[in-house]
């Protein structure tokens, strides 16, 4: 006897297609449940041509970015800029805290307020590698100003 979801499948056809299952469909029937049965692959092989990620083209002339870990100085200033600021307001709290030379983008402090709000969620005793977000009251900082840009963005 074969079940499906609790339903017994006696008349074969009808049943999987009332179950959603279609032509082509791989299904994995376990003969006998009380036995050791290996578990299921995770890694499921498809027909047809692997899917490639399409790579950007560089315009002329463009180089790519390095990545540089953000200083304790440029998170203090992106945590004062949204202070002063609020959330959203990446490209006014660049102008005012970033010098014109400084290579970071509204993107970039978005992007670094998300990590550092996530981090001010781990649970306490967590090790960062980097040494300033394991500076007692840091994170404290962090999570005050991003409640008072919340409510700031409520009102």
């Amino acid at each position: 006897m074969l079940k499906y979801k609790n339903k017994n499948l006696s008349d074969m056809n009808q049943l999987l297609k009332d179950a959603g299952i279609r032509d082509g469909a791989e299904i994995v029937l376990l003969l006998n449940h009380e036995a050791q049965v290996p578990a299921a692959p995770t890694m499921m092989h498809f027909p047809g041509e692997p899917v490639k990620k399409a790579k950007k083209e560089k315009r002329e002339g463009q180089t790519e970015k390095k990545r540089e870990r953000f200083t304790k100085d440029e998170a203090e200033s992106l945590i004062a800029g949204v202070k002063l600021y609020g959330l959203g307001q990446w490209a006014q709290i660049k102008a005012s805290y970033f010098r014109e030379d400084n290579k970071r983008s509204g993107v970039d402090l978005k992007d670094k307020w998300r990590n550092l709000v996530l981090a001010s969620q781990r649970p306490p005793g967590f090790k960062f590698r980097v040494d300033y977000l394991n500076e007692s009251g840091f994170l404290e900082q962090v999570t005050r100003a991003n409640i008072e840009a919340m409510a700031k963005a409520q009102q």
